[in-house]
């Protein structure tokens, strides 16, 4: 056992890593009285006891046959369904429209909660996109400008 005073606070990655000891059946680097202490802990332990218990392993097996299943099913009827696809344009569209304009105002506070929430890693997405077209991006805003300006 590694040596850790009882002093410390119990951090997420010292969290983490014990449950994956308790996982594979390794010795805890502290004692498992001292981890229950932490909330993050307990509560991640006992959802692993709990998982545990009601394990099966036949249906877990048939989980991962059916979505086999599910994924040659759409490879091998990929050409048929873009056909589809293609065939019905206009009736999925027209759909796909109606039920916008249904749902407009549930579907529009979804997407500002998640904007909202995801703000900073969109930002550096947006960022890193802006740094790697650089040129191509500034060629087009000159373009434009020459266009609407003469």
């Amino acid at each position: 056992m590694e040596n850790v005073t009882e002093d410390k606070p119990i951090c997420i990655i010292e969290v983490n890593e014990n449950l994956r000891r308790v996982e594979l059946g390794m010795e805890l680097t502290r004692p498992l009285r001292q981890l229950n202490t932490n909330c993050e802990f307990k509560k991640k332990y006992e959802e692993w006891c709990n998982i545990q218990d009601g394990l099966d392993i036949d249906a877990d097996i048939k989980k991962i046959e059916n979505k086999d299943k599910i994924k040659a099913y759409y490879e091998k009827n990929k050409d048929k369904m873009k056909a589809y696809y293609e065939k019905n344009k206009d009736k999925i569209n027209k759909k796909g429209k109606a039920y916008y304009e249904k749902n407009k105002d549930k579907i529009n506070k979804k997407g500002k909660a998640y904007r909202e929430k995801n703000k900073d890693k969109m930002n550096k997405k947006g960022k890193a996109y802006y740094e790697k077209n650089k040129d191509k991006i500034n060629k087009k805003r000159r373009l434009n400008y020459k266009l609407k300006h003469g």
